[in-house]
């Protein structure tokens, strides 16, 4: 039997160990496969990476009482569910933090509500969901998610291949590898740098502003669209492209094509289409209030 097979097997034949505790807690279990979920839905998450096959779980609060249980499944992997219990109020529950220490190379998944999340050295797929709190990531994974309603995010993952981000109120900055990259912020501005060819992106904004500085592949197709804000857009040396902006309100200041002054009086549509470096790509920027700014990148 696979040695990690052999963990999960005896992991899953605990079923599950819980406990109610007021104060400190560490304790450590050993990895169930490749995979890991953490859920506390009113304390804070803090994720970091070791090269140990083991998992160690630790809070070090000494005000709150908890229940903390650990299960383990052939479909899930090893989930780590943190409880509080009455007569807890939650609003001060979420200034408490969990500390969990897991393989490198582990699948991550992290589920809070109002708590913050934040993930270091982790280089398996990255998952992060928190509807009130920020959420941040460091790390060499490959492919990372972040979903949240009030919080803001910021993903530092020169490696990614691949970046998903949602969120209804917060700003997001990212730093990504290329490929495909994803990101819509209703109230937030969005900040996105990539260190080598991006082929796909959609990057949406309601009422923030959008920064997105790449190379592009040979056929990618670019998105950026925001209603209130303004769009910088800074293309990579040789990046060609079939470029098309779009305001009803703002100026087009463009180092690379026509440019066109902001919009007086009534509303109107302002729009060019250029082609820079006979390139195949196509990116398109839309805003309805801001201004567009296309330059190379620095």
């Amino acid at each position: 039997m696979r040695p990690g097979l052999l963990a999960l097997v005896l992991v899953a034949c605990l079923a599950r160990t819980g406990w109610g505790q007021t104060g400190a807690v560490d304790r450590t279990w050993p990895a169930a496969g490749d995979r890991v979920s953490v859920r506390a839905p009113n304390a804070s998450v803090y994720v970091d990476a070791w090269d140990r096959d083991e998992i160690r779980v630790r809070k070090t609060d000494a005000g709150s009482r908890h229940d903390l249980g650990v299960s383990a499944s052939p479909d899930s992997g090893l989930v780590i569910d943190v409880r509080h219990l009455a007569p807890a109020d939650p609003e001060l529950s979420a200034r408490d933090t969990v500390f969990v220490t897991i393989p490198r190379r582990s699948e991550l998944s992290v589920q809070t509500y109002r708590g913050s999340v934040g993930v270091v050295g982790i280089e398996g797929d990255v998952r992060l969901e928190s509807f009130f709190g920020r959420a941040e990531y460091r790390g060499d994974a490959e492919r990372v998610s972040v979903a949240g309603f009030h919080g803001a995010a910021r993903i530092d993952s020169p490696s990614a291949t691949e970046v998903v981000v949602t969120t209804g109120g917060g700003d997001v900055v990212l730093l990504t590898g290329g490929g495909v990259v994803r990101v819509e912020s209703v109230r937030g501005d969005i900040d996105v740098r990539a260190l080598r060819a991006v082929g796909r992106a959609t990057i949406e904004s309601t009422s923030g502003s959008i920064g997105f500085e790449a190379s592009l592949s040979a056929d990618a197709e670019i998105v950026l669209d925001t209603h209130g804000g303004d769009v910088a857009l800074r293309l990579g040396p040789g990046s060609g492209a079939r470029i098309e902006l779009e305001t009803y309100r703002g100026a087009i200041r463009n180092d690379l094509g026509p440019s066109i002054p902001a919009a007086g009086g009534p509303v109107r549509r302002s729009h060019v289409e250029f082609t820079v470096y006979g390139g195949r790509a196509i990116v398109r920027a839309s805003t309805f209030l801001g201004d567009i700014i296309v330059r190379a990148s620095r």
